[in-house]
């Protein structure tokens, strides 16, 4: 007998996990911890639809299973005992969005991480190129799940972009995931409980923008800047002007007396983007330099900048009453 894929998570990303592997042929077997009346009813349906389903099973029960791979879901931490030996006897162990990737390998992947600032980057990047009438769904940490979005892949969408969102788990979970555009905003320390030390959360994020095609990098944030030398092609943007990256470096986009501002001249005014903030500018800049590598034209880009509505509990304007203005940033 063909020996199964195991799903770790029965959650959104690992739902559509095992059902891509169905639909790709695979034997799958779902496993989860907890047992709920709602996941019987969730396991029952999926059952159902030939699928294999444990509640109420340790990540040790993988050891009975003996599985040819395993897929894990996002919160599920890369280290844990079973899964280091695993690994060490040669099974593959990878993240749902790595699996994702192998699916949709043939569409260029914008992909965006970062400790602050991602998810927003990502909605803009999409809204950008949906707005320019591009195909260019979002996926990931944000949107869909990436192997969702896969799903519909294998029933013949082509999207001309995908545009996901990449958290330090996910990253360390996709080993061969190579986005045709990196984007990195930010790099302080995070999730330290979960990585070990901030060297290694570090290097988490830098190993996605090291296989990247195109890094788009911050040159404002200290932490990425001082890694400059692993990325001597990068396409680097500063609120600082021009002149802060040089000699080091030149800038792709800075701000210029109040004008986004390429190498060749001005662009647009930044005050196309009606979010306030300095680092809404920085992620501005950042989905401008993506886009524009994306093959977006300057007017298409302000155009889309103008219309951007943001996104919820992030400097989200709720209301105005008596001349007060009531915000939302409580993410």
């Amino acid at each position: 007998m063909v020996r199964p894929t195991a799903v770790i998570g029965l959650g959104r990303s690992g739902i559509s996990a095992a059902r891509l592997l169905h639909a790709q042929g695979h034997r799958v077997w779902l496993l989860e911890q907890r047992q709920t009346p709602q996941l019987h009813g969730t396991a029952a349906v999926l059952r159902q639809e030939g699928l294999h389903v444990r509640l109420n099973c340790s990540l040790a029960s993988l050891e009975q299973l003996n599985p040819q791979a395993v897929v894990l879901s996002p919160g599920v931490c890369w280290t844990e005992p079973v899964l280091v030996q695993l690994r060490r006897r040669g099974v593959p162990i990878y993240g749902e969005t790595e699996l994702a990737w192998q699916a949709m390998a043939s569409a260029p992947w914008i992909g965006v991480t970062g400790t602050n600032g991602k998810t927003t980057i990502t909605a803009m990047v999409g809204h950008l190129l949906q707005q320019a009438g591009r195909d260019a769904p979002i996926c990931g940490n944000s949107g869909a799940a990436a192997t969702e979005l896969a799903l519909d892949c294998h029933g013949g969408r082509r999207p001309d972009w995908v545009v996901a969102e990449l958290s330090s788990f996910q990253v360390e979970a996709s080993p061969t995931l190579t986005p045709r555009i990196g984007v990195w905003s930010t790099l302080t320390p995070d999730h330290l409980d979960r990585h070990g030390s901030f060297a290694a959360y570090g290097a988490i994020k830098a190993a996605l923008v090291t296989r990247s095609a195109v890094p788009v990098l911050n040159g404002d944030d200290p932490q990425i800047w001082r890694r400059r030398n692993r990325w001597p092609t990068a396409r680097w943007i500063t609120c600082c002007g021009g002149a802060a990256l040089q000699p080091h470096r030149q800038a792709a986009l800075s701000i210029e007396e109040g004008m986004v501002t390429a190498p060749t001249g001005p662009l647009f005014s930044a005050d196309v983007l009606p979010l306030p903030g300095r680092h809404n500018r920085l992620n501005m800049l950042l989905a401008t330099a993506a886009v524009l590598e994306a093959g977006l034209e300057p007017r298409q880009i302000a155009a889309g900048l103008r219309s951007f509505p943001g996104v919820p509990h992030r400097l989200e304007t709720i209301a105005r009453h008596q001349g007060v203005t009531y915000i939302n940033d409580s993410k």
